[in-house]
């Protein structure tokens, strides 16, 4: 019963300060009339409509009346709660952190994710200004399940692990515990992505709930200061560049950057100073081989049932298969074997090889509509469509991301050398060189000879680098002048993007205000025409591809740097997903020019033949004759030295 009793003051003494609506400054007193609540209940199961009811603004009770539903309004962060802190460590156990939303446009979110999160300083410099910001997922608590009030208030737990909570309490001053709140992300179930909700404040508590200060027996006297925190509001789009030549990886592969573009205030710029560096944060993933891409109808309509299927080597239900490289190599005409560089659903022989890799699992299939596969481009939107509708398959699972429904299948259990798979936290330098980019072509690394035998007459473009291209770039008004692929090219980004980015760029010059293009990612993007096995197959009517998606990316702060005083500036930026469109193999060069040179070279050498062909045995004489006397010249040194050690031998009796 004593602990009982404990408990019930505990959760009144905190409303009566902590429950302030956030926009204001110190709050006192709550109505002790809470203390009446349910002493059997824990602070994460009490309801968030009775703790509002508790609290107090401005000294008067809570105004249900202020808080009604508008539908289009955003939902809003009004509460945020520090729950019985205490320097003491044995008496840490029920400390935590909570935050109150109004929801006045009844969104139904997700209660289920771990998703959720709120953004929230994690260190500060010496003169206690913050320097850093991380994310920290909330845990569901309650919401208000009264008929007249559903869904209109929403109660959440900071969740951290143990040794981010250890961190945050060694850092907290006992005397005044400053907790600088820039956002909150929250999931509307059924969404792509979380929406970022402006907090920015900073809430400095000082005092205690009797019995977690100094001295045990004191009343409570727990209060709490509510100032503004600046913070940048940042719109993101993404683009891409992937340059029209095969890559140094090789065949097949071509240069990726992914970026994003935002804008910032000049007053800001003209206050703190340049972009300096920018922290962002993202998943990553390769998608899984293959994303197939076909124009033949038949092969689509007969396969498109087994996506998502683990059909084994080979099932003759299906009626197609997809190969590449298929060679048959002879040794005589009843003695031969095949040879393939890939296979999905191929029957291949005991002595066949596959030495490419085979497939048994296709979880992207796409059909042309009859256009030439060759010219035919799956677009980022319907390839981000695909992945979040995607239900064939989780032989995997799901990826603990988003609100938990994305299936492993879709991507590879590896992304390209040297680069994270998953979760990705990385600050870019705008004056580092590690952070400058270098997209490097074939020719970068391969031989003249490489290219013959990799590719013969008919190679794709394989030069033309693409070096030390800066992570952070001011776009200034001569940068889009001229065509949109000059723009493209100039910019690095995506020409089908050029226009949605100038429109975007007028608006917020008009507006004051500066716009960045952010590349942070430069990865290999891979596609090959691929052969069709069964009825009207063959080459050129499909191909494979494969490339590198971001999901979840945000931005999570600013820093700029005037006068060599840097200065950071958390960001409230709703994140989003990368997807880059897949884009057809590259295609031979049409060069009729080489071609021309080629002919004429060969044309050249048959006259040249022929009209020497009266002297050519004299001529081959004669270079015989001068080879030999090169030779004879050379060992010449070495016969003569020969010749005066056997003759010593033969003075000394052979010995």
């Amino acid at each position: 019963m004593k602990k009982a009793k404990s408990i019930k003051y505990i959760i009144a003494a905190v409303f009566m300060a902590a429950l302030a609506v956030l926009g204001g400054g110190l709050r006192l007193p709550a109505r002790s009339a809470y203390a009446a609540a349910n002493a059997d209940v824990k602070f994460d199961d009490t309801n968030v409509l009775d703790d509002l009811q508790a609290s107090t603004v401005n000294g008067q009770p809570f105004d249900l009346n202020a808080y009604p539903f508008v539908n289009g309004k955003a939902a809003q962060v009004i509460n945020f709660v520090e729950y019985c802190y205490s320097f003491r460590v044995n008496m840490q156990e029920n400390y935590g952190l909570y935050i109150y939303v109004y929801n006045p446009s009844a969104l139904n979110f997700n209660t289920s994710t771990l998703s959720n999160k709120l953004e929230m300083a994690v260190e500060y410099d010496a003169d206690g200004f913050p320097t850093l910001y991380r994310k920290f997922s909330l845990q569901f608590c309650s919401m208000s399940t009264e008929s007249n009030y559903y869904r209109l208030f929403y109660k959440f737990k900071v969740r951290f692990i143990d040794t981010e909570r250890t961190a945050l309490l060694n850092r907290l001053n006992s005397n005044e515990r400053r907790y600088d709140l820039s956002g909150a992300e929250l999931f509307t179930v059924g969404a792509a992505n979380a929406v970022d909700y402006t907090i920015a404040k900073t809430c400095k508590f000082s005092g205690y709930v009797k019995g977690y200060g100094p001295d045990a027996n004191a009343e409570s006297n727990l209060s709490v200061q509510i100032t503004d925190l600046e913070v940048l509001e940042l719109e993101l789009h993404s683009t891409n560049f992937r340059p029209s030549n095969v890559s140094s990886a090789g065949a097949g592969y071509q240069n990726d950057l992914s970026s994003v573009y935002f804008s910032v205030p000049d007053t800001v710029l003209s206050k703190y100073g340049r972009l300096q560096k920018v922290m962002a944060e993202w998943y990553e993933f390769r998608t899984a081989p293959w994303v197939i891409v076909t124009s033949h109808a038949d092969m689509y309509n007969a396969v498109k049932n087994y996506v998502g299927v683990q059909i084994g080597g080979y099932n003759s239900a299906v009626g197609y298969g997809l190969c590449m490289d298929r060679h048959n190599v002879y040794y005589n005409p009843d003695n031969h074997y095949m040879t393939y560089g890939w296979v999905w659903n191929v029957s291949v022989g005991a002595s066949d090889i596959v030495y490419g890799g085979r497939t048994v699992l296709l979880p992207y299939l796409f059909y042309s509509g009859g256009t030439d596969v060759k010219n035919y481009s799956v677009t980022s939107d319907v390839l981000k469509s695909w992945i979040y509708g995607y239900n064939k398959s989780a032989y995997g699972g799901y990826l603990p991301i988003k609100d938990g429904n994305i299936s492993r299948d879709l991507f590879d259990s590896v992304v390209d050398s040297g680069r994270i798979r998953g979760y990705n936290l990385r600050e870019f330098d705008a004056d580092s060189v590690d952070d400058q980019f270098n997209l490097l072509s074939y020719d970068s690394n391969h031989s003249g000879w490489d290219k013959f035998w990799q590719f013969g007459f008919g190679a794709p473009p394989t030069n033309g680098d693409y070096a030390n291209v800066a992570p952070i770039y001011p776009v200034a008004d001569g940068d889009i002048v001229g065509t949109d692929a000059g723009i493209a090219q100039s910019l690095y980004m995506n020409e089908n993007d050029v226009g949605t980015f100038k429109t975007f760029r007028a608006a917020k010059k008009s507006q004051g205000e500066t716009t960045f293009l952010f590349r942070f990612a430069h990865t290999q993007y891979y596609s090959e025409m691929i052969e069709i096995l069964g009825s009207g197959g063959g080459n050129n009517k499909a191909y494979r591809a494969q490339e590198t998606v971001f999901l979840d990316f945000d931005v999570i702060q600013l820093t700029f740097s005037k006068d060599g005083v840097y200065h950071v500036i958390p960001v409230v930026s709703s994140p989003i997903d990368i997807v880059g469109a897949i884009t057809p193999p590259l295609q031979p060069a049409n060069d009729w020019l080489l071609w021309l040179k080629i002919l004429l070279a060969l044309v050249l050498l048959i006259v040249l033949l022929v009209i020497l062909a009266p002297i050519l045995p004299v001529i081959i004489s004669g270079v015989v004759w001068v080879v030999k006397g090169v030779v004879t010249i050379i060992f010449f040194p070495f016969k003569a030295i020969g010749a005066a050690v056997k003759n010593k031998k033969k003075k000394g009796g052979g010995n």
